[in-house]
Formats: structure tokens, sequence, C-alpha cells
């Protein structure tokens, strides 16, 4: 039972009290429920009737320490509990010895979240009993007001941890972090993270580590620069902007972002984080020289900057994945790029979307294609490469067999280039995304592209959307989407297709049962498809996305699909805006969706 966030307060108790009597209850999750103490006799009653509790999330609460010294108490009964999260609980340093017994009764603990309370010195007790455990992963001990004085012994203690991967003790000074970086490194510890790896548990919120000084950083990757494990290098995203650093470490993924995520920091960034010399983050690069992964999306990576940046990428014979979307490399950054990654032969992902980059650039982007013959993705979405860069391009691609997703959207490309790619499609046989949208392919690129499709049994995703497709290409795109039995996103949004290439391609489509989005918008799709597009949503029972908006379809026939799609459980948007649809109708079909998934004007 997952409640987080109704902010139920004490009338979580009858529903805790339901399951009171299960034997076989495993996950409670409570947290954001503003619950106090009151209510922990009835969460302690739930755990000692239950024999297979595994986890318990009462984060974000008012339970105080009498309240989670309760449930404590009753989490000793059991022996199954893997993951506890009180982070935020108001408990203070007399909880902790109830909170020992609870690691010294459940051997399969692997994750024990304590953050934002006030256990203070105790937490030394705390980390020390988590010696015994075998299996604890995650421990977050964040600011609980820890004293400085006792840096030595924690280092010491931390020093003995035998599984743990990621250690949060957030809130510390920044002096603290620098004795601790320091003591680690004379015991010679390297296994371990300090950094905080929130983002892949929704109770807890994300914090920044203190980057004032970039040398608490630097000391930390100088210490265990012969030791992967420590900040596991091999899955190090470094994003960086000249003004800002920012850490986070995401547990599960093991990735941790060096930059400013301009899309999660919002005010994070102004409070939290001071301007520093970017070279600070590029002599933590010059360490780490076996980084697998390299995120740099959306930074503003100019020309000037991409010099540096090409220079770090020289010296990594091991990189796997690039991302460089959203930047302003322009050709001459690009070129200084795409000439450091000529001698790599590891390359599987390579990003350069939308970074100005035209056909100028196509011989070097095709020259890192033959250097890297296992490559799986290329992206070269919103750049200006026309027909000529992607006949070069794909002339290059047609020599591999391992590509899995092309994305050539929005690139000014016309059928010239449509041999070249139904060529790429054809050798590579394990291609699963083909996303073209945005181009100007018209009936006879798309019929080139669309027979080439039928080598292909495992594609998932197509993009043909504002390609100028019309019923003529529709019957030859129908034959190959009848084969895609996996298929589960098709974009023909803005195109021509009108009612007949639309009854076609539905009618395709209703011997698939995989389909989860499907877009139709801006195609004067009128009346007489109805029956057809009902068809695939009574074939579909996992649609996710349907857009129909921007066609001629009249009240009766909205309402006759609106009817089928909210026997959908899976639907989250149904879009039917701007068709001929009378007030009444839409009054009648907005009844029908108790969630907010349709969307009408």
């Amino acid at each position: 039972v997952w409640l987080g966030g109704n902010h139920l307060g004490s009338s979580i108790v009858p529903i805790v009290n339901a399951f009171s009597n299960s034997t076989s209850f495993k996950h409670l999750g409570i947290p954001n429920t503003d619950i106090s103490e009151l209510v922990a006799d009835d969460i302690a009653k739930l755990i000692k009737a239950s024999c297979a509790m595994e986890s318990l999330s009462i984060s974000n609460n008012d339970l105080k320490s009498s309240g989670v010294s309760i449930i404590a108490q009753a989490l000793t009964c059991v022996s199954s509990l893997k993951y506890l999260y009180a982070c935020n609980t108001n408990i203070t340093a007399a909880v902790a010895d109830d909170l020992i017994s609870v690691i010294d009764n459940n051997p399969l603990l692997e994750s024990l979240a304590l953050g934002g309370n006030r256990l203070q010195n105790k937490i030394l007790r705390i980390i020390e009993s988590c010696i015994r455990s075998h299996n604890l992963k995650l421990l977050d001990l964040s600011h609980n007001s820890f004293s400085p004085v006792e840096t030595v012994k924690l280092a010491s203690i931390i020093s003995k941890l035998k599984s743990i991967e990621a250690l949060s003790l957030n809130g510390i000074t920044l002096n603290t972090m620098e004795n601790l970086c320091s003591n680690l490194s004379k015991i010679g510890k390297s296994s371990i993270s300090l950094l905080k790896p929130w983002s892949s548990f929704p109770e807890m919120q994300e914090d920044h580590f203190d980057m004032k000084h970039a040398s608490v950083f630097y000391e930390v990757l100088r210490i265990n620069h012969n030791n992967y494990t420590f900040l596991n290098y091999d899955q190090l995203c470094l994003t960086y902007t000249y003004e800002y650093v920012y850490i986070t470490y995401q547990y599960k993924e093991n990735i941790i972002k060096v930059g400013k995520n301009q899309s999660s920091m919002e005010l994070e960034a102004k409070d939290n984080l001071s301007q520093i010399d970017s070279k600070a983050v590029m002599s933590a690069l010059q360490i780490i020289k076996t980084l697998k992964v390299i995120s740099l999306e959306n930074n503003n990576i100019d020309e000037d900057a991409s010099s540096e940046l090409a220079g770090h990428l020289h010296c990594n014979n091991v990189l796997e994945q690039l991302w460089l979307r959203g930047n302003e490399l322009h050709d001459k950054g690009a070129s200084l790029v795409l000439q450091s990654l000529r001698n790599l032969s590891t390359l599987l992902v390579v990003d350069l979307s939308f970074n100005h980059v035209s056909s100028e650039s196509a011989d070097g982007i095709a020259a890192v294609i033959c250097s890297n013959c296992s490559l799986q993705q290329l992206w070269l979405d919103g750049n200006d490469l026309l027909s000529r860069g992607v006949v070069i391009i794909a002339s290059a691609l047609k020599q591999l067999s391992s590509l899995r997703i092309l994305s050539l959207c929005s690139n000014g490309m016309s059928d010239d280039a449509a041999e070249e790619i139904s060529a790429v499609i054809t050798s590579n046989t394990l291609l699963v995304d083909l996303l073209l949208g945005n181009n100007q392919l018209r009936d006879a690129g798309v019929c080139t592209i669309a027979t080439a499709l039928g080598s292909t049994r495992l594609l998932r995703k197509l993009d043909l959307s504002s390609n100028y497709i019309s019923p003529k290409a529709a019957r030859e795109l129908a034959i190959t989407v009848s084969n895609c039995s996996d298929l589960q996103q098709l974009f023909l949004n803005d195109n021509m297709l009108e009612t007949e290439g639309t009854i076609v391609i539905a009618n395709a489509l209703k011997a698939i049962d995989s389909l989860q989005v499907l877009t139709l918008s801006n195609n004067n799709v009128g009346e007489g498809a109805t029956d057809v597009i009902v068809d695939v949503l009574r074939s579909n029972n996992f649609l996710k996305i349907l857009l129909l908006s921007g066609n001629n379809l009249q009240s009766d026939g909205v309402n006759v699909i609106a009817q089928a799609a909210s026997n959908i459980t899976t639907l989250q948007v149904l879009d039917v805006r701007n068709n001929n649809v009378i007030v009444s109708v839409k009054e009648n079909i907005r009844s029908l969706f108790v969630n907010d998934c349709i969307l009408l004007q």
C-alpha cells in the first residue's frame, strides 16, 4: 500500500487497521501524510501481524522519537525488512538504541534512511551497528547535527563497513568533509560514495553537495582515482557550465552529474551553489580517464568550450556514450569533438542533436561511425544536414549491423536520401526505433523506406510525422506496420492521410496489441474512419496516448471513439481538440473520464 503525499493525518488509521490481520503484508509507504505519534501504535500493530514486512516508508511526518520508537520496537519482531525510510520524522538521539535493534534483527536490510533528524553523534553508534550487516547498501544520516570533532572516529568506522555502497553525510561542514576525505585517504577506504543518492527514491528530496570550494570534490577524486568503485566512474556523467558545479548521485543507475541541471535545479542552484572557475571541473576530468558515459546536454557549450572538451575526449579510450544534445557546437565545435572520437572503437551512443550542425560535418560523423563498428544509437535531430549530409552519414551506417536507434528528425532531408536510409535499415535488422519526423520525404521516400522496413521485425517506434504522406504511401506503410508485431509508438501526425489513408493504416494496426502511442492529428481525417479507429482501441488495451486533434471528425464519431477509449485503463491522453464537436457532446465525453486525460477545446 502506497499512500504517500495524501496528507491523511489520523484518518489513515482505519486504512492501516484494515490490513492489521494480514500475515503476508510486505510494503507500507506513508510519507508526507501528516501523521503524528498518535498513529504509531496502529502502524506497530500492522507490522507485528505481518510475517513478511519488507519495506516501510514513514518519512516527512511528525512522528517524533516516541512514535518512531514504538514502530522500531515492532520492527524488531520481523526479520525480513529490506528498506526503512524515516527521514525528517523529528526524532532525536533518544531513539538510537531502538533503531540499532532494528538493524541487528533484520539481516536482510539494504537501505536505511534517517536523514533530516537530530540524532547528533549517535549516528556513530548507528554506523557501528551497520558493520555487522552484510547486505546494507544505502545509509542516509545526513543533516543530523553531527559534531565535527568526531571526524577521525567517523572515518575509522566507515572503513569497516562491508557492503555499503552509498553513504550520505550531507549537512556536515565543508571543513568536516575535507577532514573526512583526508582520513579516508589515510586508511585507504575507497568503496563508498559520500554523495546523496536520492533521485531514485520518490520519498526523498534531492540534496546538493556544497561546492563552495571545488577542492573538496577534487580531493575525493584524488583519493580514489585508482579505484573506480568509489564514485562508480564507469557510469559518471559530467555536466558542466562555466558558472556552477552541482553533484547528485543516483543510486540505482550509478550516475553522478556535475554541472547545472537546468531542468531540476531551479532555486537550488541559486541557494546552494557558488560561482567557480570551470577549470576546477576540467581538473577533475583530467583525473578520470575511464569514463564510459559522458552527458553534457543543454549547457550552452559553444565552439570555444568544445576545444577543451575535445582534448579530454581524446584521452579517453573506453567511452561508450556521449550525449551533447542541445548545445551550441556548430560545425566548428562539432568538427573538434568528432576529430577526438576518431580513434575510439568503443562508442555505442552518439547524440549531437540540436547543435546547429550542417552537412559540412557529415564526413566527420561518418568517420566516427566507421571506426565504431558496434554503434547502437545515433541521434542527430534538429540540425541542418539536408539530404546531402544524410546520404554521407547513411553510407557509413549501412556498413554496420548493430544499429538499434536512428533519429534524424528535423533535418530538411527529402526523398533523395530515402535509398541510403533504406540500405541502413536493410543492413541493421536489429533496428527498433526509426525517427524521421519533420522532413520532406513525401510519398516516394516513405514508400522506399516502408519497403525496407519489411526486413525488420523488431520495430518498436516509428516517426514519420510531417512528411507530406498521402493515402498512396499509406497503403505501402500499412503493409509494413502489419508485420511489426512489437510496434509500440507510431507518429503520423501533420501529414495528408485523409480518411482513406487513415483507414488503411488503422486496419493494419488492428493486428497489433502492443501499441501505446498513436498520433494522427492534422490529417483531415473524416467521420468515415471512426469505426476502424474504435477497432484499434479495442485491440490495444495498453494504449497510453491517442492524438486526433485538428481533423474533420463529427460529434457522433468523437463520442464513439471516446467511449471505446474510456475502457482503456492505461490511457493518459486522448486529444480530440479542433474537431466538429457540439457542446452537449463535449460534456458527455468529459463525463466518461474520471481523470484529466481527455483534451477537448
